[in-house]
């Protein structure tokens, strides 16, 4: 057992060492998951959202609700530059860690929003010849006239390792492949003991159904660990007692101390923002929402810091004490909330006895059907003082692994923490057996709620910006009702095979001058003659 102790800031020397020394450049090609209200960023190497070297308005950290950020592929989307004052980032990153043993040998893959080992190789998915070789439309943005994704049938290859990004829908018909998302995005990457990890995220913009993010993540025993898609020497071999982890970084209250001097991903030294709760159903001293018991879902919100004197739940503006541009913009109002997102995660599926929904291959069931088979958290108090796992601050590959399975300094039964705080988590899945050949999988999703779900006429959803801007604190509370709604149909959805209640198609809206210098609004009626496929003849039409 290693004492529980952060590396403060003796740690920072070493943190740059090893990141000279041990892990690889970040990579700059990146796609986003933005059909939903719920957005993120994803890249081939296995890292989502946020990172350490992210510019607030290039990367999407789990923003709830989604807004317009602008570098990369997202500038095919929007105009850039016109609200920079409602970033909801969640989520200072996301990443996944995979840990092997052979023998007395250990080895520990990461993909972390601070680094990455340098074992990761990016690869590119094969879309074309996966299952989702039919799906995608070539759709153009309206404003800009840019190819807004980069698969679908007969779409040039990709010559750069970029995530696959499919979009299942078209503007003013529907789709007729409606057992599918919205918006895919496929990241792959491989590791330096051969396991190449797949992962596909999808969202929907349907009413009901925009709220939640599923990831669906194979882990295959290739042998190939430079990404050429080829076993290389000495692989593949045996893998027994595999496990691997989603490592999440949730920081709902800094969406809501930028306009504080906040600005930085990683400024967490400062009290106003390290006034979280962070929450598993599963612990034994779980005080949340009883509807949560046996869901297995970790969640995080925003909470009032007790050192100061006025409430701050929901993390409301005050313009009183906020950073001049803040106030000169006129973006926000005075009271405000900012920080009133509920976000978790959860698992929907794991057990391949039954089947994965719409997925036909064969794959390895854990050792055990109790998954995750670990859940763990872990304090961080600044940019270079945390507990969280790292090898700056464990020493060894064997350290971590342990750390990661309840043989570590934390137990392997938690409970939650007893103060407002700033957490890392993992949801960690294991032990697999892997022979050549062999693949796991599981699927998650990310889910968000607000209170506004219920602030509406007769507890209807309200329009989450106008709610926000009444500033009622007293019903930030109500999203942790939400997020449970949105955990049920997010399972629903993939109980059901994707196949949703299908929403009307989306309409192209062009804005031009006329003779008299007014703006012209025009647009097709195009969409009401798409029939539904849900249906049939007339009433096909009539939905």
């Amino acid at each position: 057992m290693y004492p529980l102790k952060h590396i403060g800031w003796m740690g920072v020397l070493c943190v740059l060492i090893f990141a000279s020394e041990i892990y690889a450049q970040q990579p700059e090609l990146q796609r986003h998951l933005t059909r939903g209200k719920l957005w993120a960023t994803f890249r081939n190497t296995g890292t989502q959202g946020l990172r350490d070297d992210s510019r607030l308005g290039a990367d999407a950290g789990l923003m709830y609700p989604g807004w317009g950020i602008g570098e990369r592929d997202f500038t095919e989307y929007w105009i850039i530059g016109q609200d920079n004052d409602h970033r909801y980032h969640t989520s200072q990153g996301e990443g996944f860690w995979i840990f092997t043993r052979e023998g007395g040998s250990y080895n520990v893959s990461i993909s972390n929003p601070r680094y990455n080992t340098d074992d990761i190789f990016e690869m590119i998915y094969d879309a074309a010849s996966g299952p989702e070789r039919d799906l995608g439309v070539e759709t153009r943005s309206a404003l800009t006239g840019n190819t807004t994704a980069n698969y679908w049938p007969g779409a040039p290859a990709l010559v750069a390792d970029e995530p696959i990004e499919i979009h299942n829908y078209d503007y003013g018909r529907y789709i007729p492949n409606d057992n599918e998302a919205e918006e895919i995005i496929i990241s792959k990457w491989t590791t330096e003991r051969g396991l190449t990890i797949t992962r596909k995220a999808r969202a929907w913009s349907y009413p009901d159904y925009d709220d939640f993010i599923i990831l669906e993540v194979i882990i295959e025993n290739t042998g190939d660990n430079n990404g050429d898609g080829i076993p290389d020497a000495g692989l593949p071999v045996d893998h027994e007692d595999v496990y691997f982890a989603f490592v999440n970084n949730l920081a709902p209250s800094w969406a809501g101390h930028r306009w504080q001097n906040q600005t930085v991903p990683w400024a967490y030294s400062d009290p106003i923002i390290l006034d979280d709760w962070y929450k598993y159903s599963e612990a034994s001293n779980f005080d949340g929402l009883p509807a949560f018991r046996g869901k297995k879902i970790s969640y995080v919100y925003d909470s009032d810091l007790l050192s100061s004197a006025a409430d701050d739940t929901g993390q409301p503006f005050d313009k009183n004490n906020a950073k001049s541009a803040y106030v000169n913009r006129g973006q926000l109002t005075h009271g405000e909330l900012l920080a009133f997102q509920y976000i978790g995660l959860a698992p929907l599926d794991y057990d391949p006895t039954d089947g994965f929904t719409n997925d036909t291959e064969t794959y390895v069931a854990p050792k055990t059907m109790d998954q995750p088979a670990f859940v763990n958290w872990w304090e961080i108090y600044g940019r270079f003082d945390w507990d969280t796992p790292d090898i700056t601050n464990l020493n060894s590959e064997e350290n971590l692994y342990n750390e990661f399975i309840g043989s570590g300094r934390v137990p392997a039964v938690q409970d939650n923490p007893s103060k407002i705080s700033r957490v890392t988590f993992s949801h960690t899945y294991g032990p697999y057996d892997l022979a050549p050949g062999e693949k796991a999988k599981v699927v998650v999703a990310w889910v968000a709620g607000s209170g506004a779900e219920f602030a509406g006429p007769g507890g209807s959803p309200m329009d989450v910006y106008e709610w926000a801007r009444q500033g009622n604190q007293s019903q930030v509370a109500d999203g942790e009702r939400a997020l449970a709604q949105h955990l049920e149909r997010a399972q629903f959805a993939y109980d059901n095979n994707y196949d949703l209640p299908d929403a009307p198609p989306d309409v192209a809206v062009f804005v031009d001058s006329d003779e008299n210098g007014n703006n012209a609004i025009t647009w097709s009626d195009r969409a009401e003659k798409s029939p539904d496929p849900d249906y049939t003849g007339d009433e096909a039409l009539d939905v």
